[in-house]
């Protein structure tokens, strides 16, 4: 399955277990439909999971691998 463009997320922490959980909602390539997907994340990556969601675009969620990726860009690339 294709990586799917995430339009929306949310983030949240449970004190009591220290870890993190994203929910991504995702878009369906040639498709309205949004989907969303949970992921458990570390406590120690939460912030840079957050980071990458907040100030990098596009970015992807692949169901198959569960992986959160970026868009493919230029090496030395500045953020805008």
């Amino acid at each position: 399955m294709p990586s799917e463009l995430v339009k929306k997320y949310r983030l949240t922490y449970n004190d009591t277990f220290h870890k993190g959980g994203i929910t991504v909602y995702t878009e369906i390539e040639g498709s309205t439909a949004i989907r969303s997907a949970s992921l458990d994340v570390p406590e120690s990556l939460l912030a840079y999971v957050a980071d990458l969601l907040r100030n990098e675009k596009p970015v992807y969620y692949n169901r198959d691998t569960k992986h959160l990726h970026t868009g493919l860009e230029e090496t030395g690339e500045e953020e805008g």
